[in-house]
């Protein structure tokens, strides 16, 4: 009677799939409970920190699953490539951040006028500390400087608070052009992409002879580190109101209508 041949199944092939099936929920568990405003600043920390150490053991895992394939011929290498995939899944966005601290500089605030920023007057108890760290100054940032339009401040003003609504910011304080005043401002809270952390911002009108000149002042609260995105915020913003001009002189919406009406 012929002896029957045993094919184990790696077991770093079976570890690697069960802890990528874990990582992903307790990812999803924090980003959901941040946004959500379920979890504090360490809470969420903690639980994204949980989840992306359990992605990365599983990537490990599963490399081991995939050589005990090759090695051994041991069976589940597609229980080691799920784990792969579910744990690269994990990773991904930790060496998207670690990409971004290696890009752009160690700040939490960004300001395009860096020797008067626009201000932050309406401050949260929970958050005086933070914003009173961003407020007293800025980083400026080459090819980062105010933006100069023909256009009258109430004109801007006007276009500039749909931009502000369509953003989903929320506006904690907004201060109208008047006559005999030379500037306009508005102050908004700002939600990052993913966690969906509060960052404060301000938007400044100011009239001068010929147009007015726009600043804008961002600031992140939630850690040391902004990753870029403050430059971000004010760059597209900027990006948006030129647009938007450049879409009323030509009469072409810049979503593809008709924006003469």
């Amino acid at each position: 009677m012929a002896a029957r041949i045993q094919v184990r199944t790696s077991k770093w092939a079976l570890r690697a799939y069960r802890i990528g099936v874990f990582a992903v929920p307790i990812l999803v568990i924090g980003v959901l409970g941040s946004r959500f405003d379920y979890f504090g600043e360490l809470e969420t920390f903690a639980v994204i920190g949980a989840g992306f150490f359990c992605a990365f053991v599983a990537v490990l895992c599963a490399l081991a699953g995939i050589s005990d394939f090759w090695r051994d011929d041991d069976r589940g290498l597609g229980r080691a490539l799920a784990g792969l995939v579910l744990g690269f899944a994990g990773v991904a966005p930790a060496l998207l951040m670690g990409a971004a601290v290696l890009i752009y500089p160690r700040i939490t605030v960004v300001s395009s006028d860096i020797i008067e920023p626009p201000m932050i007057t309406v401050r949260d108890p929970g958050d005086e500390e933070r914003i009173a760290r961003g407020a007293s100054g800025g980083l400026i940032v080459e090819d980062l400087f105010g933006l100069p339009l023909e256009e009258p401040i109430e004109d801007v003003f006007g276009l500039a608070m749909p931009l502000i609504e369509a953003r989903g910011w929320t506006i904690v304080r907004s201060q109208e052009p008047a006559p005999g005043r030379s500037t306009a401002l508005v102050e908004v809270i700002a939600r990052t992409p993913v966690l969906g952390f509060r960052d404060r911002a301000t938007i400044r009108l100011t009239r001068f002879p010929g147009g007015t000149l726009v600043d804008m002042r961002s600031i992140t609260l939630r850690g040391r580190h902004d990753f870029g995105l403050n430059l971000r915020r004010i760059s597209a913003f900027f990006e948006d109101i030129v647009t938007t001009l450049e879409a009323r002189e030509t009469g072409v919406d810049p979503d593809g209508g008709d924006a003469s009406g």
